[in-house]
Formats: structure tokens, C-alpha cells, sequence
């Protein structure tokens, strides 16, 4: 099984944050925020297959670990057997649709008006 390669994100001397492989002299990636500097160091490892990052905070203590696998190969499909030939069902008597009737609006009787 091939070693698991590591990103660290660690905060930068004057600002920013940086991403560096373990054994790399210069960082992969600088960043002026941390979760920029997170979601590269993650994209790299999803990448390179089995990989480990990790978060440093500011103080440079351990914050968080994430860790990747290579994808599960799918298994094979089988060839699926066909069917038995389906046998011809009864026909059901068709029901003849009707008219919905509909109530027909009533009109409002007008006022009488009333000569004076």
C-alpha cells in the first residue's frame, strides 16, 4: 500500500496561511484566509488519492486531521436474465366519462329603486 502523503495548513509569519506537503521546501499554495488555504490543501489530497491534511490554528497547535481514500472500484454488473413472457390479461370493461356538471353562479338580484 502506497505511503498516505500529507498537507499541512499553517499560519504564515507576517499573514496568510500556507499549504505545504511534508517534505516540500516551499508551500504548494499561499492564502490570505484559512478556509481557502483549507479547501486547496483538501483538493489536493482528494486528488493525490490516500492523503492526510492537517489544520494548524494560528498558535500553531493541532486543530483538525481530514483523511482521504482512493475510490472503491464498483463491482461488475451481471447480465440480468430475461424476463418470462407476460400472458395476455382480460380487458376491464371501460367507463364512459360523463360531464361534471357545475353549478351555475346565481345572479344577484338588483336593488329596486323606488320613485318618489
Amino acid at each position: 500500500m502506497p505511503k498516505a502523503k500529507v498537507y499541512n495548513v499553517k499560519a504564515m509569519k507576517p499573514s496568510g496561511w500556507a499549504v505545504i506537503a511534508v517534505g516540500a521546501k516551499a508551500p504548494s499554495a499561499r492564502f490570505e484566509r484559512k478556509p481557502l488555504a483549507v479547501a486547496r490543501a483538501k483538493q489536493m489530497a482528494a486528488k493525490a488519492g490516500t492523503a492526510k491534511v492537517v489544520v494548524y490554528k494560528k498558535d500553531g497547535t493541532k486543530e483538525r486531521d481530514y483523511k482521504f481514500a482512493p475510490p472503491k472500484p464498483k463491482p461488475k454488473a451481471k447480465p440480468k436474465a430475461k424476463p418470462a413472457p407476460k400472458k395476455a390479461a382480460a380487458k376491464k370493461p371501460v367507463r364512459k366519462r360523463t360531464a361534471k356538471k357545475v353549478a351555475k353562479p346565481v345572479a344577484k338580484k338588483k336593488p329596486v329603486r323606488r320613485k318618489k
